[in-house]
């Protein structure tokens, strides 16, 4: 579906018919590997008990694939948004498809940026680069207004890979971009976050999250 309002209010009262309570984006490098693969798995496993859908890239490769196999091996619903030019490469098997197409001139890897950071109440990071880094710095502008005007945040946990990390990957330099003390404290984990369900565990707690009952499964 193309990513327009009436779309977008159309996929919500879905998923609120669907009872999902939170929209959980996983922001993370199309190249991740196997470690990002494993943090995304401890995550899910956790929040798969809770009524929630997630939303990544919904290209057929990387961390959002592997994100999706698993989502759907789990039956989290899954939300997928890329620019027009990335329609040949969307995952054929996900829940909602969003299509976004440019304002302005042809279409480029970037375009989708603006919808994907809207939707969703947390955000885990998992490595990343230059996508993953515009992702983050839009979150975090998002969350400048939001605190400013006492409103909810959107919760992002970066994950970072080691105590000394490699510099490389987005998820270990979120500290180091330049956001507010006020919109970091009202916003992110006060303490590192090293694997997945820490990350899940945080979210959880911060969106008041409750476990779906057994017998609503």
């Amino acid at each position: 579906m193309r990513g327009n309002k009436e779309n977008l209010i159309f996929l919500l009262e879905e998923l609120h018919k669907e009872g999902i309570q939170k929209i959980i984006a996983f922001s993370g490098g199309s190249e991740s590997g196997e470690s990002a693969e494993k943090v995304a798995e401890e995550s899910l496993n956790f929040l798969k008990d809770y009524p929630i859908a997630i939303v990544n890239g919904g290209t057929a490769w990387g961390l959002s694939k592997y994100i999706t196999d698993l989502a759907k091996k789990w039956n989290i619903p899954v939300i997928g948004i890329y620019p027009t030019r990335g329609t040949k490469y969307a995952i054929k098997n996900i829940d909602f498809a969003i299509e976004v197409e440019p304002i302005f001139g042809e279409s480029e890897w970037g375009d989708a940026t603006e919808i994907f950071t809207k939707l969703p109440h947390g955000v885990e990071v998992i490595e990343g680069g230059l996508g993953t880094a515009i992702e983050f710095a839009y979150f975090m502008k998002i969350n400048e207004g939001r605190v400013h005007y006492h409103k909810e945040p959107i919760y992002l946990v970066p994950i970072r890979s080691a105590p000394l990390p490699d510099l490389s990957n987005v998820s270990n330099l979120a500290h180091f971009f330049p956001v507010k003390q006020e919109v970091i404290k009202a916003s992110m984990p006060d303490f590192d976050v090293y694997n997945g369900r820490n990350a899940a565990e945080y979210l959880v707690k911060k969106l008041n999250l409750s476990k779906v009952k057994q017998n609503d499964n």
